[in-house]
């Protein structure tokens, strides 16, 4: 599993966990690309990796090759990244302190939409497993929804409080809405609250394990797992950390096919911990696979999920882009998509109006018109050109030996 954390000193680490004779974490790379603290990193499947920093850049890496293949600079104001997500492998979403949500095309780094709707900045992003729809949550107290088939805002819902994350389920029945240390389980159903949790200190990390369990954390290092269904606490893990500043969840890599979970916490503190969950009839359980200790203040995480027959060859195509203009960064590489990624990008794009069927038929008399007038020129020129006939000939020869 590869592990990617952003730092307050303006570093991202990627690290490995390797299993020989126990569980250890393997650095594997270390940048420093970025001219401030790090808010925000996000892997897709295909092992791109992208990370948001105050300093508005996005950067882009393939972790397959460690290589950097450049910037995004969409946001503007020298504003911070607040959020990164990845729909798929085939689309981003960024959202930052300008008031902006920005969806970007994976293959050439297009800007598809920009969302304007917020008064402040927007805090956090989720998008609905479907993809068509987006949560997102700003400094106005407000929770907007985005419809990504229409292009449009949805509705928009004032909150007491100004949230700081959102998080969608994986099955879509609902989401997640977090401010300072009150969280609130939201139904898709009637958009009400179904269930509220009230934390110890502030929370500034989310994830869910399945559809029905939800993880957090925060101040006092305790990461708190809770049933969104019945509404009750089930388990939870005490870190010995001071803060957890980010959850990511993966399947394990060693048993992608048992269904054990893996999940990664790092902490203010310096450490990452990696955590062995295993959920059995509403029942979670625990173990520490890896506890690591770094020098620095460590601010977000992302880890990578287990892939099966994913060649190399298309995650280069992928990756493989040249830095254009610096709102559009990178120029597409030929790569086609499938059905759905097109359906999402003709319903992102801004589309053209359609011509009524009095002008396609004006359109179509235009043409003919024009058509019967250059064949009547061409006509006149033939005419013009035509050869002199006999008589005519005749009659100048005459007119020649009369004068001599």
């Amino acid at each position: 599993m590869e592990i990617v954390t952003g730092t307050y000193e303006e570093l991202l680490f990627g690290y490995t966990l390797v299993e020989e004779e126990g569980y250890s974490l393997l650095q594997t790379f270390t940048d420093h690309s970025h001219k401030g603290c790090i808010k925000c990193v996000a892997i897709s499947d295909n092992k791109i990796l992208v990370s948001g920093c105050t300093d508005e850049s996005i950067h882009i890496y393939n972790l397959r090759t460690r290589k950097e293949h450049g910037t995004l600079e969409e946001h503007e104001g020298l504003r911070s990244l607040t959020r990164l997500e990845f729909f798929q492998n085939s689309h981003l979403f960024s959202t930052g302190e300008d008031g902006k949500l920005c969806v970007w095309k994976v293959a050439g780094w297009e800007v598809l939409r920009t969302f304007k709707g917020h008064k402040g900045a927007v805090n956090c992003v989720s998008i609905h497993p479907s993809g068509k729809m987006a949560l997102t949550v700003g400094q106005d107290h407000t929770l907007k929804t985005w419809n990504l088939v229409t292009g449009r805002p949805a509705y928009t819902s004032n909150i007491k409080q100004v949230a700081d994350l959102v998080l969608w389920s994986p099955s879509g029945d609902c989401y997640a809405v977090s401010s300072n240390n009150n969280i609130s389980i939201y139904k898709v159903d009637d958009c009400k609250v179904c269930h509220k949790i009230q934390a110890a200190g502030r929370i500034c990390a989310l994830a869910f394990l399945t559809a029905e369990i939800l993880a957090y954390a925060g101040d006092g290092g305790i990461i708190f797992f809770y049933d969104v269904v019945n509404g009750k606490e089930l388990y939870q893990i005490t870190t010995d950390t001071n803060r957890i500043r980010g959850l990511s969840i993966s399947l394990s890599h060693t048993h992608p096919d048992s269904g054990s979970l893996w999940l990664t916490s790092v902490s203010s503190d310096g450490y990452i911990n990696v955590y062995s969950i295993q959920v059995e009839e509403g029942a979670v359980t625990s173990q520490l696979l890896v506890s690591h200790k770094t020098k620095f203040r460590l601010t977000c995480v992302a880890t990578s999920r287990p892939t099966k027959n994913q060649s190399d060859k298309s995650t280069e195509e992928t990756s493989k882009t040249a830095v254009k203009t610096k709102k559009q960064m990178f120029k597409t590489s030929g790569r086609e998509h499938d059905e759905e990624n097109q359906t999402l990008d003709l319903a992102l794009s801004e589309q053209k109006p359609k011509k009524s069927a009095k002008n396609d038929k004006n359109v179509k008399k235009r043409k003919a018109i024009s058509e019967q007038d250059s064949c009547s020129k061409k006509a006149k020129k033939l005419i013009k050109h035509k050869e002199p006939s006999k008589n005519r000939i005749k009659k100048k020869k005459a007119r020649s030996e009369k004068k001599k």
